[in-house]
């Protein structure tokens, strides 16, 4: 099941920051039920910062994905430019920051222009779901619902984050990189959401909602077949032939 919806006093908080430099990806499901306002779906945060920094994946009230790199003191962001989600619209959203200079934001798999302005970010402390932090306080909460969020410590590719907007499951596209995924599925018995891959605990903050999760494609386990462990006696024809 998919979680929200989100307000400053209701998200999911790790006390550190997941990746800390580029290259890197963030991306996850989105769901907005309003867009009043910019909603903030992931965040690498510099958690005490006194205004904004950090790697930041937003949704603007326009329904454009955001990749934000915020260098202190300084912001920069690129948006999706051909492409938009409405309200109450399940959409794929992704930033791929692949240099201090480099960076996308996709939207259901469609990319943005690039952005090369150069941004030094400071290495953030915290990663948060449905909110970002700036001087220790929770901002510019996501009004709607956030499923299969999903941090890599790399830059995927066009053709991965395509997949994944397809629908399939993080666990699919580079595994060994994928370095969280809590898939806010629902989470253990106090609320809080387990990480799957690198053993994190996303806390919740105050309660976070369950909601219906969008269709994904998860690994299925190993298939056995009922079939004798034994050869095929040696008349069989295809046994025969298999021998040439």
């Amino acid at each position: 099941m998919a979680r929200g919806s989100f307000t400053t006093s209701n998200h999911f908080l790790l006390n550190s920051g997941l990746v800390t430099a580029v290259p890197l990806t963030m991306a996850c499901w989105i769901n907005p039920s309003s867009l009043a306002s910019s909603l903030q779906v992931l965040g690498l945060n510099v958690h005490a910062a006194a205004t904004s920094s950090g790697y930041l994946l937003r949704l603007e009230n326009t329904g454009q994905a955001r990749a934000r790199a915020v260098e202190l003191g300084v912001g920069d962001n690129v948006d999706t430019a051909t492409t938009a989600l409405t309200v109450g619209t399940w959409g794929h959203i992704a930033a791929v920051f692949i240099a201090t200079n480099s960076r996308y934001a996709y939207l259901n798999g469609v990319a943005s222009a690039e952005n090369t302005v150069s941004r030094t970010v400071t290495a953030p402390t915290s990663t948060s779901i449905g909110v970002r932090y700036t001087n220790s306080a929770a901002a510019d909460a996501a009004a709607g619902f956030i499923a299969e969020p999903a941090f890599w410590n790399v830059a995927l590719t066009a053709a991965e984050i395509l997949q994944l907007a397809a629908g399939y499951s993080p666990l699919f596209v580079r595994p060994e990189s994928l370095i969280a995924y809590p898939g806010l599925i629902r989470g253990d018995s106090s609320g809080n959401e387990p990480d799957r891959v690198g053993g994190f605990t996303f806390v919740e903050q105050g309660t976070v909602g369950v909601q219906t999760h969008p269709r994904v494609f998860y690994p299925s386990s190993p298939i056995k077949l009922g079939v004798p462990a034994a050869a095929p006696p040696a008349g069989n024809p295809w046994y025969a032939w298999a021998q040439m």
